[in-house]
């Protein structure tokens, strides 16, 4: 990986880090779009993820996403399979819903757990950037792309961090 990537992907991840708690390792939401676009491009998930993120990384999945991926049939049968390959969190669905919704409900209002986001569904992309405090991972051609913080993600940051200032001139001007 070139310089520039290396220092921009460390550079986002410390952002993250910083300003919502996030540390290693670091938990990604893989969706069934995304192992379709590794098995096309021969990207290998497990072994080039943490190099790229230059950390430890615990790859996740759910099982709507497998049920979705399982339910489109043949097409996409090696991306099944790789989708099966991580391990499964929770979604509290009882019924299987479209990989994208469930992904969607996982993340919530403010991603309190604090997911990585892996998918190159632009509409679920699209619905990512809208919460702050999420990092959006998807692969450009054969290399993985760390997106830069979205709007949301600097906005919310920036709050917080003006309260914390706020708070610290309050205790220092009111504390004898």
């Amino acid at each position: 990986m070139k310089i520039s990537r290396r220092r921009k992907v460390h550079r986002y991840l410390n952002f993250f880090c910083n300003n919502y708690g996030f540390r290693q390792p670091y938990q990604v939401l893989i969706d069934g779009t995304f192992c379709y676009a590794a098995l096309k491009n021969k990207f290998n998930i497990r072994e080039q993820t943490p190099k790229y993120m230059d950390g430890d990384v615990k790859l996740l999945t759910t099982q709507c996403v497998i049920q979705e991926s399982a339910n489109l049939g043949h097409s996409i049968y090696g991306a099944t399979v790789i989708v099966k390959q991580f391990a499964t969190h929770r979604c509290g669905h009882t019924m299987p819903v479209p990989g994208s919704i469930c992904l969607e409900s996982m993340l919530g209002v403010n991603n309190p757990n604090r997911y990585i986001i892996a998918t190159q569904d632009k509409e679920l992309q699209t619905v990512v950037r809208r919460i702050p405090g999420t990092p959006l991972l998807y692969l450009h051609q054969r290399a993985p792309t760390l997106e830069q913080p979205s709007a949301a993600s600097l906005r919310m940051a920036r709050i917080n961090s003006n309260e914390k200032l706020v708070r610290t001139f309050h205790f220092i001007l009111y504390v004898p």
